[in-house]
């Protein structure tokens, strides 16, 4: 992607924080310790500059993204496949992703529902959260290339359970995300809020 996804995201950072997006791409890296505040917003930052935010589009891809979120409800909240539509269509309009966003599961490579099923038994065996737990907290899924810049980051599925009920231990809500290799369904991250704090 170009430089302008890395900018919209350094903009998102909460000044105190002061995380650079190296550290957003890649969770694997070793992270500062955050309160849970900091490391909410930074989540909050994180999900926004993936789901396309409004520094790193331009006028016509802002265009048709309102549209569709007059159409579906905000962005974040819609699923992989329309996520996947809507990069299609502001590329077909104005090409300006290396790679885009979002796309959904090409030939060779497990389906969506797979890659589901692998992450909540990951959550189950590393938390103890069972698949009836999730279903009472809010779902959000995607599939996306965190940044060109990175190509060896590759394409996965993120699945993020955010509960946000009264049975949070956060304020904001207790995130748990999980990443899935589409080319052999091999796990690739399960964090909680333990890590996700630091």
């Amino acid at each position: 992607m170009r430089n302008t996804f890395r900018e919209a995201v350094d903009n998102l950072l909460p000044p105190a924080a002061n995380i650079p997006f190296e550290r957003i791409a890649h969770p694997a890296k070793r992270r500062p310790a955050l309160t849970k505040k900091a490391a909410a917003a930074l989540l909050t930052a994180a999900i926004m500059a993936l789901t396309g935010s409004a520094a790193a589009l331009t006028l016509r891809a802002l265009d048709i993204r309102r549209a569709w979120e007059q159409e579906k409800g905000n962005m974040t909240e819609w699923s992989l496949e329309e996520k996947a539509d809507f990069a299609d269509a502001v590329q077909a309009v104005d090409p300006i992703w290396d790679n885009a966003p979002y796309r959904t599961a090409q030939p060779g490579e497990i389906d969506k529902q797979t890659a589901k099923r692998i992450a909540l038994a990951a959550l189950e065996e590393q938390f103890g959260w069972t698949e009836e737990t999730l279903r009472t907290w809010r779902y959000q899924e995607s599939l996306t290339y965190l940044d060109a810049d990175f190509p060896e980051e590759g394409c996965f599925y993120e699945f993020t359970w955010i509960n946000d009920t009264d049975t949070a231990l956060d304020p904001g809500g207790d995130v748990y995300l999980v990443q899935i290799d589409p080319a052999d369904g091999r796990v690739l991250t399960v964090q909680g809020m333990d890590d996700l704090v630091g």
